[in-house]
């Protein structure tokens, strides 16, 4: 996990986390934008707090959610049902109505 601190331009908002169960990193912003802030993480949540802005100490906690593999296996496979359900109605034969 990486947020905030200093960049060319100044206090930077960048927050950028390492899913180790895919191997992948997401990045996203902070609420504010800040440095020396405390970092930690709790199941598949990530915590950011405190910190300074502008010489002046920060109240602002911001959470982040990273999906679990299981979460977006289970989201793989609804959406696949979801579009075989769609397919499978436009395949099958609509009924004869006779009036």
């Amino acid at each position: 996990m990486f947020a905030g601190g200093v960049d060319d331009v100044g206090v930077t908002d960048a927050v950028t986390i390492h899913n180790p169960f895919t191997d992948s990193w997401s990045a996203d912003t902070l609420s504010v934008g800040r440095r020396y802030l405390g970092a930690t993480s709790l199941g598949n949540a990530a915590f950011f707090a405190g910190g300074e802005v502008a010489f002046a100490r920060s109240d602002v906690v911001d959470v982040y959610s990273v999906p679990e593999p299981s979460t977006l296996v289970l989201l793989g496979m609804g959406a696949g049902n979801l579009l075989g359900c769609a397919w499978r109605r436009r395949r099958s034969p609509r009924p004869l109505v006779l009036r």
